[in-house]
């Protein structure tokens, strides 16, 4: 499996390193998408597949299972060959619980497109867990 389908999972499929735990969830929700940003466009698969997503996630999109998802994800993260991403605002979050959404815009080579992340808590840090494009 090459780069793309991760990352095209990641987008469609979709968020992420939360900020520190225990603070204010919304901020801890928003800073997810944020860190799902810098890893994909630092190409840092280590931060992405063992700190950003869940490890359901991970083997959901890698059809793998363990350490092999784990490594598999983080291979496919390097390979990224695609425009950098740039997060241009924060449109709307919604807390539910253990349960996040947060609706974003993202640019790529000057497009914007509407982007929900949906995250859950994990060991008390939120993660992405899936997403959709609007």
């Amino acid at each position: 499996m090459g780069a793309r389908p991760i990352v095209v999972g990641a987008l469609a499929a979709l968020a992420v390193i939360s900020g520190c735990g225990g603070g204010d969830d919304k901020k801890d929700a928003q800073q997810v998408v944020r860190d799902f940003v810098t890893a994909v466009n630092a190409k840092d698969g280590k931060t992405f597949c063992n700190e950003v997503a869940t490890r359901e996630y991970v083997e959901k999109v890698t059809a793998a299972t363990g350490d092999s998802a784990i490594k598999q994800c983080e291979s496919q993260i390097k390979q990224i060959r695609q425009p950098k991403y740039k997060l241009s605002k924060l449109v709307k979050t919604t807390l539910k619980g253990d349960r996040a959404t947060v609706i974003v815009e993202l640019e790529q080579q000057g497009r914007i497109r509407r982007q929900l992340f949906q995250l859950v808590k994990e060991d008390g840090e939120f993660r992405l867990t899936s997403g959709t494009t609007n």
